[in-house]
């Protein structure tokens, strides 16, 4: 899903994610290099392979 967010006189697309993507994908925190691998490689590279 993807809303419009205004900032000024800039326009921008957000794309909402579910909350165990969004738990991945905070990069504030330390992550285990493996896991954010299989992440990108299961949601970005190949998300219709089976598990």
């Amino acid at each position: 899903m993807t809303t419009t967010a205004r900032t000024g006189d800039r326009e921008w697309e957000v794309v909402r994610v579910g909350a165990a993507a969004a738990g991945v994908l905070r990069f504030s925190e330390e992550r285990d290099p493996a896991a954010l691998a299989q992440f990108v490689r299961l949601r970005v590279i190949d998300p219709e392979a089976p598990c």
